[in-house]
């Protein structure tokens, strides 16, 4: 059954919040940039984007990360932190492919591959605009993904 958007996405400020097992189709993904869109004309300054990849997940297919690249390039974003969950050789290359793809593959945005949250939120608020409305990130984003991800 296709997922809806509020099950693979959410947002806070001008932050959006993904979690990715590599089963998100072209679709899916479809529906979360109508709410991305959204999300951009109420901050023209950019969105920060913080994908967790849970442990464990599948790397997704071609469509999808074609779909990803086009879409991340149509919204606009300033910033892009990874957090790859877990430990082990599988995690490590994880973690490896993304730095890669950071560093040999020119974006519009900026990218940080790490294994924690915190540690990806604090990157965030060092890359995007100033925001008054952006205060306690760490706070917020934990909550998000607790409420919203964490069930």
């Amino acid at each position: 059954m296709p997922r809806t958007a509020a099950e693979i996405a959410a947002h806070w400020c001008d932050l959006f919040i993904v979690v990715d097992n590599g089963l998100v189709t072209a679709a899916e993904y479809a529906r979360v940039e109508t709410v991305l869109d959204a999300q951009r004309k109420r901050y023209p300054g950019g969105l920060g984007c913080l994908v967790i990849i849970p442990q464990g997940s599948a790397p997704p297919p071609d469509d999808v990360r074609e779909y990803l690249r086009q879409m991340l390039a149509r919204i606009g974003i300033k910033a892009l932190a990874y957090v790859v969950e877990g430990s082990g050789f599988k995690v490590a290359t994880v973690r490896a492919v993304l730095v890669g793809l950071g560093i040999f593959q020119k974006k519009p945005y900026v990218t940080h591959v790490t294994t924690t949250i915190e540690d990806a939120v604090k990157w965030l608020d060092t890359k995007m605009p100033p925001n008054a409305q952006r205060k306690n990130p760490l706070v917020e984003v934990e909550r998000v993904v607790s409420q919203v991800f964490r069930r």
